[in-house]
């Protein structure tokens, strides 16, 4: 197994960057198996300023588990970005 370590500040423009996806629809949730546990995560998370601007998901003032979020974040920031705007899927078994 290799492990990617994230920076402070790679983790800020990652949460940035998903929010940003999210808004301008490029990146969705598929409700399915862990719909309540994502949908929770983010209902409830809370952001804590970090660097000039940027923020990350506070684990401890978040009033719920977002760690699920935290995932997520991290997993959109290391995954490769695709070369067109072709949809990009992926699914846990």
């Amino acid at each position: 197994m290799v492990v990617e370590r994230v920076s402070l500040r790679e983790f800020a423009a990652s949460c940035g960057s998903l929010v940003g996806g999210v808004r301008d629809r490029t990146v969705w949730h598929r409700s399915g198996q862990f719909d309540r546990v994502v949908s929770d995560a983010v209902g409830g998370a809370v952001r804590k300023p970090s660097g000039d601007g940027g923020f990350v998901w506070s684990r401890s003032l978040s009033p719920v588990d977002v760690s699920p979020l935290v995932v997520l974040t991290v997993a959109h920031h290391l995954v490769p970005q695709p070369a067109s705007d072709a949809d990009v899927s992926f699914s846990w078994l």
